[in-house]
């Protein structure tokens, strides 16, 4: 079933909750609304299964304004089967935009069509610009498992993957795939690049969380270390891929310590890494995730490999 709203007039919304209400939202396609395909201020909702901005097929952009917007209330996004994934790709606004309320957003294509080709939003791909707390992705129990098959994919926006911003706002960012973004692929504050600070005592969006720093990569192990708020639990999680503006692979997690001045080591050993890959790593602490660390490349390089990505300052 399609809704189409390109006659529904200025400012229209493809399918509207109101505070109070519960539902469920599965299968649809919304597109052409000037305003968000979906804005839910509801109590219980339940989105999956759903293309937002696009046609039934997932291949033609029929753009809304912004793809979701979640208002108020309880409202969870994709889910953990492949009928339950979430395409929210061809709007010229952001992909998923919320203000407030809280549900996790998992398995969602957000700026590719069904086969991750390419379908970017115009905006952000999620933009988190209010509420105590929003969940992007689903947590990984084993330190090792790397099954990407149901990861939350935000990729070829004309913004940043995910931004962060105002300052009151809280994302706990887990195991995505970002990459192609026209901006940095996490952002706190919406200003570019956030420095680490001593003992991680700045505020702001996530705290300002300060950002893990590898040091070194063999094609085994990754060693690095974490500088923060003196004796707190951080989880580190490692991504790599073909170059400093790409992270499309998770690999796994570690999770360290800060001793009592807000120093930990960090050592991760999971699958091998192949050679040239470039690698970089999120720190959760609490529910406050950091920007991506500026990336380093893996010893285990053949000679003659390029070496002129090893940091790009636009954010990975």
């Amino acid at each position: 079933v399609a809704l189409n709203g390109t006659a529904a007039g200025p400012g229209a919304n493809g399918i509207e909750f109101v505070p109070g209400s519960y539902g469920v939202i599965r299968g649809l396609a919304i597109g052409g609304f000037q305003g968000a395909g979906i804005r839910s201020q509801s109590t219980g909702l339940i989105v999956n299964g759903c293309h937002v901005g696009t046609d039934a097929a997932g291949t033609t952009a029929v753009p809304n304004g912004n793809g979701i917007e979640r208002v108020s209330g309880q409202t969870d996004i994709g889910g953990p089967a492949t009928v339950e994934r979430m395409v929210i790709a061809g709007n010229t606004g952001d992909g998923i935009r919320v203000l407030s309320g809280a549900g996790p957003i998992v398995h969602c294509y957000v700026g590719t069509d069904p086969s991750g080709n390419a379908m970017g939003n115009g905006g952000h791909g999620i933009h988190v610009a209010g509420g105590a707390f929003c969940q992007i992705g689903a947590p990984y129990i084993s330190p090792c498992d790397a099954d990407d098959v149901n990861q939350l994919l935000i990729a070829n926006n004309a913004g940043d993957g995910i931004r962060v911003a105002p300052a009151a706002s809280v994302a706990y960012v887990t195991a995505p795939r970002i990459f192609g973004n026209g901006g940095m692929s996490i952002d706190l504050g919406g200003d570019g690049p956030t420095a680490n600070d001593y003992l991680d005592s700045d505020s702001g969006p996530n705290g300002l969380q300060n950002h893990p720093v590898l040091i070194n990569a063999d094609g085994i192990s990754i060693g690095g270390e974490m500088s923060g708020a003196p004796n707190l639990l951080h989880r580190i999680e490692f991504f790599r891929g073909t170059g400093c503006g790409n992270a499309p692979k998770y690999l796994g997690y570690v999770e360290v310590t800060t001793d009592g001045t807000g120093y930990a080591p960090i050592s991760f050993t999971c699958d091998p890494i192949p050679p040239a890959s470039t690698l970089t790593a999120t720190a959760t602490n609490g529910y406050n995730t950091s920007e991506y660390a500026p990336c380093i490349l893996s010893t285990n390089t053949p000679p003659g490999a390029p070496l002129a990505e090893l940091y790009d300052a636009s954010g990975i």
